[in-house]
């Protein structure tokens, strides 16, 4: 059983929250009794399950107790440069930021799920834009896990319509299931992974883990061996390629990786 997770405090959550209960008759969803202090509304049909949540989308560590096949979280999609977007991305904090609680710490990934989606959409809304995001916050989760978003203005934010699009393609995903040609892991591109992006519709590539060249240069072969393992071990559907973009990745960090990849025995490209 997968879930889909929504909180009214975030405008994209809670119009996109909206829509689904439009259409929720017509989707076969019926109300869920359930007890818990964080669910405020509960729906479920025969595949999947539907929670408004009152606490902070990225702090729901307490979703790993409902143990799910996958948990699809709704969210607005902020940026510093305003560039309106559609999202997904694994959670978890590839970074040793002090600042940061459990370093390295990565969410179990569901890259077939976010493959799905972005093909899905790709297919059905051709004239607005989509990316993969690297991978970045929480909640921290043994649960196969995705966020998916718009925004980056303030429009956007407030758009309805987004939410429907969001929503109807996240259905279409889930029933379509697209399967990708194979499973990899990014390594070495920005926040906005543009390359990994088109070889996802291109080449119908699925990624599990992003990890950009701005976490990655900072960090000596130690922690860069914990990174890779704690990828490896939170990837749902395990990785057999590593794409490496070298362009912003420093030369000790490239050899770093390719030693590392060698040492596992894994398939790697430079771009």
């Amino acid at each position: 059983m997968e879930c889909l997770v929504f909180n009214e405090s975030d405008i994209v959550s809670k119009n996109s929250f909206k829509y689904f209960l439009s259409i929720k008759k017509e989707k076969s969803f019926e109300n869920y009794e359930i007890k818990h202090s964080e669910v405020k509304e509960a729906y479920k049909n025969d595949s999947l399950v539907v929670f408004n949540i009152k606490s902070d989308l990225t702090a729901a560590n307490y979703l790993d107790n409902f143990h799910f096949d996958c948990i699809y979280f709704i969210s607005k999609h902020l940026s510093s440069s305003g560039v309106f977007t559609f999202t997904t991305h694994s959670l978890g904090n590839p970074s040793k930021n002090p600042s940061e609680i459990n370093p390295f710490y990565l969410s179990k990934s569901s890259p077939k799920n976010m493959y799905s989606f972005i093909k899905e959409f790709y297919n059905t809304n051709k004239k607005l834009p989509i990316t993969y995001e690297a991978t970045h916050h929480g909640p921290l989760l043994e649960t196969p896990s995705l966020f998916l978003e718009y925004g980056g203005t303030t429009q956007s934010l407030e758009n309805t319509e987004y939410s429907k699009i969001l929503i109807d393609t996240l259905f279409s995903s889930i029933k379509t299931k697209h399967t990708p040609s194979k499973i990899l892991l990014g390594i070495g591109s920005g926040h906005y992974p543009s390359k990994l992006t088109s070889l996802a519709i291109k080449k119908e590539y699925a990624f599990s883990h992003i990890l950009p060249y701005y976490v990655l240069n900072t960090l000596n072969l130690e922690e860069l061996t914990l990174l890779l393992n704690n990828a490896y071990a939170a990837s749902n559907d395990k990785f057999t390629n590593i794409i490496i973009e070298k362009k912003r990745l420093n030369k000790q960090i490239i050899n770093n990786l390719l030693y590392l990849i060698e040492q596992k025995g894994l398939h790697y490209e430079l771009l």
